[in-house]
This record gives C-alpha cells, structure tokens and sequence, in this order.
C-alpha cells in the first residue's frame, strides 16, 4: 500500500516480498507494477502466497483474518544485498520481527536510511527488546507509530513523552492519532501537529498506509515536516473516502 501511493505520488519506488510461485503471487505483483512501483518479487516454491481478508465492520473500521503463507518467514540469504544498498531509504513494518528478525538485522545493517513503522502494540509487547537493540546500533532515519504503538515502544503515556522517548531512536518522530491529527517531532527540535480531515469514511483499510506514503513523499523532496503532515493527511482522507486499501488517486489531492 505504501509504495503503491508513494508510485502515484511521482516517488520511484519499489517493493520486495516473498510470495507462492501461484496466480495470486504474480497477480499482486502486476499490481504494483500497473501502479508504477518496480515490483521485485522473492519467490517461494513449497509456500502458497499469503492472503489477507478484510472485513468491514458498520462503524466503518476494519479487522484483518490472516494467512500469512510464504510471506511467514523471510531468510536474509533471500534478499539481495544490492536491492537494500541501491536504494537511498528502505521502508519496512515491524511485523518482519516476529519470525524474520535476522533479515531485519540485515536490512539495518546494509541500508542507506530507515524508515520504519512499527507494528501492532502486541507484537512491539512481545520484541521491544530487539526493536530496541536494532535501533541502538542504527537509528531510523523516520519513526512512524500509531497512539497504542507509540505507548508500547516507549512505555509512555502521554504524547509528549512518548515523541521525546521516540527521539532517541530516530531523527524524525511521527505520532498519528486517527481522527485527533498527527503529531511530528523532530530531533532539531520542530514540532508540528496537523489536524485530520473530516472524512466520511467508507473503508479505513489502508489509512495508515497511505498516511505514510504522503508523507514519505513529501518529507523525502523538501525535509518540510507540516507540509509531509499535510500531504499525508489529504492521501489519507482519500483513501477512506473510497473502498480498497488502495484507492487513492492522485487526482483527488489538492
């Protein structure tokens, strides 16, 4: 989703991923490949690609069903060295840890920069000491977290100390807060908050996807952190405006 937007943003990108040797693994990919992101695919040949199902709850929110497939376990000696280096910043989710975490070594090790969006407050729960470990020897070049992710990562409460924890490991703090905005902070001490825009949502699939790729987009061209905050407020509002993770066009930004 992320390099899905950030491609129809005009950032060139590209995504690498295990999946099954099967029509839903090419499938995904072509997708990516129809929306511009170069689509570098990691191919397993015992595991069926990984699936994730959707559902949209009355009040418009969503729960996940998942397999997660070949995607399950990602072994470093499958990810090329080159594609990690060449690129000048690699974004990942924090689910790599939970049966990845060699390969996540690896990517902090090689990688250029790091932008990294943590992963649910139960996993962080259950591998804060590896994420901390990981992010001592390198610090994430952007750290993004939601409220209840941002409150597992730092053992903070309140937004204030959960940014200025999240500063030690990272040069650029970004808090989301759903309807309440997003808070970013910096670690030359900027400081923004952006309000969220009223949206009637349809499916908020995605939303923190497309918060990231607005922002990334903007963050990575200018170093301007309200309008990154902006943008990725307006990619946001759009996709959950629409139904699919993915439905955000770039015509609708204004």
């Amino acid at each position: 989703n992320v390099m899905s937007n950030l491609a129809k943003l005009g950032t060139k990108a590209s995504f690498t991923g295990k999946h099954g040797d099967d029509e839903d693994g090419w499938s995904y990919m072509k997708i990516l490949e129809e929306d511009g992101v170069n689509a570098l695919s990691i191919v397993d040949n015992k595991e069926a690609t990984g699936r994730l199902l959707s559902l949209i709850t009355p009040d418009k929110d969503r729960t996940f069903i998942v397999f997660r497939g070949a995607s399950a376990v990602l072994p470093p000696n499958m990810v090329d060295s080159k594609i990690i280096s060449n690129h000048d910043i690699v974004h990942m989710e924090g689910y790599l840890i939970i049966k990845s975490e060699m390969v996540l070594e690896k990517i902090f090790e090689e990688a250029q920069q790091i932008s990294f969006d943590l992963a649910a407050a139960t996993i962080i729960e259950q591998t804060r000491p590896l994420l901390l470990q990981l992010m001592r020897k390198k610090n994430p070049y952007i750290l993004f977290a939601n409220l209840s992710e941002g409150q597992a990562f730092t053992q903070k409460e309140n937004t204030e100390d959960i940014l200025d924890t999240m500063l030690k490991y990272t040069k650029n703090a970004v808090l989301t807060l759903g309807e309440e905005g997003v808070l970013v902070k910096t670690s030359t001490g900027e400081e923004h908050k952006e309000d969220a825009i009223k949206t009637t949502p349809v499916d908020t699939t995605g939303a923190g996807d497309s918060f990231s790729a607005g922002f990334l987009h903007e963050f990575l061209r200018n170093k301007d952190i309200k309008q990154a905050a902006k943008l990725g407020t307006q990619v946001a509002s759009s996709t959950i405006s629409e139904l699919g993770a993915r439905s955000f066009k770039k015509i609708s930004i204004q």
